[in-house]
């Protein structure tokens, strides 16, 4: 599909577009272009900003119903607008040769029609907007003037157009040519729309606006952070790794766990909670003991020591010799 962008460039009346580079996929395709004129040029529809040009994005995703749009600005002077007035205008001709059938349903405001006598142009404020997108299709029950371009499923034909809603003032939809204007006062950049277009296979049964409302809310919904808790520190304060000389060791634990548990190898069968000093009487040997604690959100750490318990003293006998010594008889 993206054979014809250098066309679609070339046909690009109002301010020529520049193809910067293009990725085919598989997973995602872009395309992003530059403005030739600049702001400053009045043969752009730019206005009066010299050295301030648009960059416009392109993203299709595999697998996802939808196509992103961001417009920037980049140039010598574009750091000099943090915002700018803006017209934002959807090209939807729709419909067959010579009948403008399309009706647009604004959240808030229900459907808005129109007809091939149609000569006046409809606006629709911020103020009464609900939620800042809008549906362009037929109307229920609408008739396709004349019959004979009528097709099956029409009625489900149609897209979705959400956009951002930083210094919207309101959507024009012009009767002369067709296009539906968004109309912006003070334009945040980078700015962001994103198009759905749908027909049956992609309703599947829904109506067409609940389908939107429910993409609007996909789009409003504030992504998830991830929060990684660091493990709690655990330290084992006694036993140390020495020899003890008494049968009685004391377990003592500190850090910056909220729960404390420990156990003493071939000793203790299950864990023991820890809350404060306690004792431990144990037979000699050389033992290993292990001290965990977590935290609120279950981050776990983990603290060992070996120490040896000998209680047994070791004597050694020294013998003794008496020697008795006779007095010579006289």
């Amino acid at each position: 599909r993206f054979a014809v962008v250098e066309q679609f460039i070339e046909q690009n009346q109002y301010n020529p577009f520049l193809l910067q580079h293009i990725i085919t996929g598989p997973v995602r395709a872009q395309i992003q272009m530059q403005s030739v004129a600049s702001y400053g040029d009045q043969s752009s529809v730019w206005g009066d900003k010299p050295g301030v040009y648009a960059l416009v994005t392109y993203d299709v995703f595999a697998h996802l119903p939808y196509l992103d749009y961001t417009l920037d600005i980049t140039g010598p002077n574009a750091t000099d607008y943090p915002t700018l007035i803006m017209n934002y205008q959807n090209r939807e001709w729709g419909g067959r040769p010579g009948s403008p059938y399309k009706s647009i349903y604004v959240p808030g405001q229900d459907w808005l029609l129109r007809n091939p006598i149609d000569i006046e142009d409809h606006k629709v404020e911020k103020a009464d907007f609900s939620e800042t997108w809008y549906l362009e299709g037929l109307d229920e029950g609408q008739e396709i003037t004349p019959p004979s371009f009528a097709e099956p499923d029409d009625d489900q034909l149609g897209y979705g157009f959400i956009f951002d809603d930083i210094g919207f003032t309101n959507i024009t939809w012009d009767a002369a040519s067709e296009y539906i204007a968004s109309w912006y006062d003070a334009c945040q950049f980078p700015f962001h729309t994103r198009y759905y277009p749908f027909d049956a296979s992609i309703l599947k049964g829904q109506d067409r606006i609940s389908y939107m409302e429910d993409r609007y809310q996909e789009w409003t919904r504030p992504v998830p952070t991830l929060k990684i808790s660091a493990p709690p520190k655990v330290t084992i304060d006694s036993p140390l790794a020495q020899t003890y000389t008494t049968d009685t060791i004391t377990v003592t634990l500190s850090g910056e766990a909220t729960h404390y548990w420990y156990y003493i190898e071939s000793i203790d069968n299950k864990n023991r909670t820890w809350t404060a000093s306690m004792d431990r009487t144990l037979a000699d040997g050389i033992y290993t003991l292990h001290a965990y604690g977590n935290n609120s959100v279950g981050n776990i750490a983990h603290d060992s020591v070996m120490f040896t318990i000998e209680t047994a003293v070791s004597t050694t006998t020294t013998p003794t010799m008496t020697i008795t010594t006779e007095a010579n008889p006289g």
